[in-house]
């Protein structure tokens, strides 16, 4: 199974509040950071629905890539991926989950097979 929390960094922050003539609070705030925007907000992915391949544009370099379906099973997975054109003619129709991985960072893309 694959676990899309994965992709997020966690930030820790403490506040210290004070007012006059009352006694300090210190808050501790968690932070759910998603940090693909560094590398994924300019790739495109399409069509979507797709058919018979999913093409990535503006993908640079190399990424690694892998395909979930709704289940969370890996139906694929490429390690150093740097093509522009994904072949899922053998996929069923449905919800799948494309991952991609560069430098530490994911980015998950909802995707529909016709």
């Amino acid at each position: 199974m694959y676990n899309f929390y994965n992709h997020l960094k966690i930030k820790l922050y403490s506040y210290q509040l004070s007012l006059e003539n009352s006694p300090t609070t210190v808050a501790n705030i968690t932070q759910a950071v998603n940090v693909d925007k560094v590398y994924f907000d300019h790739i495109i992915i399409y069509p979507n629905p797709f058919a018979d391949y999913l093409t990535l544009k503006n993908a640079e370099g190399t990424l690694q890539i892998s395909i979930i379906d709704a289940l969370g099973n890996v139906i694929l997975k490429k390690k150093d991926y740097n093509e522009d054109v994904i072949n899922t003619s053998d996929y069923k129709s449905g919800l799948y989950f494309l991952v991609i991985s560069k430098n530490d960072q994911k980015k998950v893309f909802k995707l529909i097979k016709q």
